[in-house]
């Protein structure tokens, strides 16, 4: 099982353009080793600069950065499947790469995810 999201500044709603601003950022879960809980840690992927490819809300999926055709962060509307890619907006590594994909290797893979838990986390100011 893999974790892995994203921090959004804004809230969820539909655009057809992209929004948001650069402290949204992805993040992915990780341990360095499977016996060891005290290596656990998170790796952060900021905003790179090269573009402002932030959210994109769609009636059919929901994309968190961008850029040449693919996307860091990526749900299907059914909140089930999705993928997460190598994209310019956070310069990030897959998600959710699968060591033992044949894919896994190759900097431009796409890596799709089915999702077992969803957390969806809002705060007011």
């Amino acid at each position: 099982m893999r974790v892995f999201g994203a921090y959004l500044n804004e809230p969820l709603r539909l655009n057809p353009n992209f929004y948001g601003n650069g402290t949204c950022f992805l993040w992915k879960a990780f341990r360095s080793s499977p016996e060891s809980r005290k290596k656990d840690a998170v790796k952060q992927f900021k905003y790179a600069g090269d573009n402002e490819y932030f959210i994109l809300c769609d009636p059919d999926f929901i994309a968190i950065g961008g850029g040449r055709g693919k996307f860091g962060l990526w749900f299907k509307s059914d909140f089930l499947h999705g993928y997460s890619a190598r994209c310019p907006t956070f310069n990030n590594e897959p998600l959710c790469v699968d060591p033992s994909h044949p894919k896994s290797k190759e900097p431009d893979a796409q890596q799709e995810f089915v999702v077992a838990h969803l957390e969806i986390w809002a705060f007011n100011s």
